[in-house]
């Protein structure tokens, strides 16, 4: 009888590196009243800034081109009048002590 060999036991592992695509994923959107101003607030160090913004001219609504919020990592964005104000939000919402 013929002996039947077995298969190798080395595996081939064929490794596919596919680049991901960054997606965007809408995580909420913000509606400044007038006046406000949109914050942005560093929940590890405590800083706060204004958020800055990418501006997307649409051929549609050349009149008022939509604005875009550039996330950072651990930040959150408040819509405040201003600090004192800004300061209440985060209070009440016991965000700072």
């Amino acid at each position: 009888m013929k002996e039947i060999q077995p298969l190798s036991q080395d595996k081939i592992v064929i490794e596919k590196q596919a680049e991901q695509e960054k997606q965007n994923k809408l995580v909420g959107r913000i509606i400044p009243k007038k006046g406000h101003i949109i914050f942005e607030v560093n929940l590890k160090n405590g800083d706060v800034n204004e958020a800055e913004f990418e501006k997307l001219l649409l051929l549609e609504e050349i009149k008022r081109p939509k604005k875009k919020i550039q996330v950072n990592k651990d930040c959150i964005y408040v819509s405040a009048l201003n600090l004192k104000n800004l300061k209440k939000k985060l209070l009440g919402a016991g965000i700072i002590k």
